[in-house]
């Protein structure tokens, strides 16, 4: 996963992982990914995050 990140920071620039949300994305991900039981969909952990912008 770090090769990943490292990747877009290189696309992005030093400032651009900040400016998106790729750290919450890659938090949820992860946590899902990792987590015992898998989540029936993804995007309901994302929910939080999402609602957080507004």
């Amino acid at each position: 996963m770090q090769a990943e990140i490292v990747r877009i920071l290189d696309r992005l620039g030093p400032n651009g992982l900040h400016r998106g949300h790729y750290a919450a994305a890659a938090r949820i991900l992860r946590e899902a990914a990792t987590a015992e039981t898998l989540p029936d969909f993804i995007t309901l952990p994302a929910y939080a995050v999402l609602n957080a912008l507004d």
